[in-house]
């Protein structure tokens, strides 16, 4: 079952800056949101920026907030991973 409400969210995170994109529907291109700080307050604006976008398509705000939980979360085991694999990393070259 097809479901167009989708919205794939990717983000390039680097020390200083977060670069963002989005993309709907599989097979479309995606659109760039530019780049970001990395404090609190510049990741609450990317976070109402999408919300606006969904809810210009028309989406209910439970539906609305209930993705950005589950975007969030996803992002948040990803970058659990990332730290995860280089303290793995940086402790085995520590220890040579």
């Amino acid at each position: 079952m097809k479901n167009g409400s989708t919205l794939h969210v990717g983000l390039d995170v680097h020390k200083d800056s977060i670069a963002v994109a989005y993309a709907g529907e599989e097979g479309t291109a995606p659109v760039s949101l530019g780049s970001i700080g990395t404090r609190r307050c510049d990741i609450d604006t990317l976070v109402r920026k999408l919300q606006r976008r969904r809810l210009a398509r028309g989406k209910h705000p439970n539906t609305i907030a209930a993705a950005t939980a589950r975007e969030l979360t996803g992002f948040m085991w990803a970058i659990a991973k990332v730290a995860a694999t280089a303290g793995v990393a940086r402790q085995a070259g520590h220890h040579r």
